[in-house]
């Protein structure tokens, strides 16, 4: 089953009833609000107020958090049309309905952010290429529960 399928399938408010109502559940583990402590550690990295491109942002979670917390502009870009409306209807940020592997960027961002969004990829490749002249800094969290698996690229012209 394709991601956009799997989201696309069922309405925000039976996710809301499975994963409970900030929309968001992970492949990690942890105790307490693991979402809002796993931004957190992304926070060393993101300059308060700075653009953000949240690749793969899904339920707008981690955009929530970094506008509310570092007063980031954020955009999202995700592949499921539900999603996208969910976005959009509570006006949480922009939002673009794209697959990352078709999706180039119109603007500069100072970071493009990837929570464990990076392996739904086919081919990390291409959306690495895509959008490399879009910022100077991309970060990867694989697991949210996990900090210490954080990867940072700071130059994005070397992918």
């Amino acid at each position: 089953m394709e991601v956009d399928e799997f989201y696309d399938d069922t309405s925000p408010e039976i996710w809301m009833k499975v994963i409970g109502n900030d929309l968001h559940y992970h492949v990690g583990w942890g105790e307490g609000d693991i979402l809002y402590n796993a931004v957190k550690h992304l926070y060393q990295f993101i300059d308060k107020k700075s653009s953000v491109l949240d690749c793969g942002c899904g339920w707008g979670g981690t955009g929530k958090v970094l506008k509310r917390d570092m007063d980031c502009e954020v955009t999202g870009v995700t592949i499921s049309q539900v999603q996208s409306d969910y976005i959009s209807d509570n006006n949480l940020f922009p939002v673009v309905l794209s697959d990352l592997h078709d999706y180039i960027p119109n603007k500069v961002y100072d970071v493009c952010l990837f929570v464990e969004s990076f392996c739904h990829l086919k081919s990390p490749q291409k959306v690495l290429s895509n959008i490399s002249n879009s910022t100077d800094k991309i970060l990867s969290l694989i697991h949210i529960s996990e900090p210490t698996r954080l990867l940072s690229i700071s130059d994005a012209g070397l992918c």
